[in-house]
């Protein structure tokens, strides 16, 4: 995840990330175009959204072309109402996934008329873990630093343990509050 807050990220901070090279990870993934509307698009962007709820956060970045898996150019992406597409992929986050996803932001960053990139960041979740349930998907994802993957059984298993451990300390705390 970039280290700086969402309001204060710059068009230069994202230029340095294809300047510096750095590499995809288990915080940042770089995508050189957006998302379409056919169904592989919208369940692939699911699952990097999911997957960065499911595991400890991080950025998805529109409009950087990488080499090698490292960001190599900021390209951008080209939207014609970036405030649309903001709203669009808003409630394929909020209707795509469950339990309902609804910590995240997207900023836009123009570069010139049309052309800009896009920011989405994606907390860790607290009510993980979540699965895109996009027309009948039904899977659960999480990243690690080689990208996402589909979870197993094992990360499963500790990913509901660590949430009913979460919810639990919560309760205590405002009880004993």
């Amino acid at each position: 995840m970039l280290t700086k807050r969402l309001a204060d990220l710059t068009l230069d901070d994202i230029q340095a990330l294809a300047t510096n090279g750095v590499a995809e990870g288990r915080y940042i993934e770089f995508k050189s175009a957006p998302v379409g509307n056919a169904y592989d698009d919208r369940k692939e962007f699911l699952a990097d959204v999911t997957a960065f709820a499911n595991a400890s956060g991080g950025d998805i970045i529109f409009g950087v072309s990488t080499t090698d898996g490292a960001a190599s150019s900021v390209s951008g992406i080209e939207l014609v109402d970036a405030d649309k597409e903001k709203l669009r992929l808003g409630d394929l986050i909020r209707t795509g996934a469950e339990p309902r996803l609804t910590h995240f932001d997207m900023e836009w960053f123009p570069v010139e008329k049309s052309l800009g990139v896009l920011v989405v960041r994606v907390p860790r979740s607290w009510t993980a873990p979540h699965r895109v349930t996009l027309q009948g998907h039904d899977k659960f994802y999480i990243r690690n630093t080689a990208g996402k993957h589909p979870m197993n059984v094992d990360e499963l298993r500790q990913a509901f343990t660590l949430s009913e451990t979460i919810i639990e300390r919560i309760r205590k705390f405002r009880s004993e509050r």
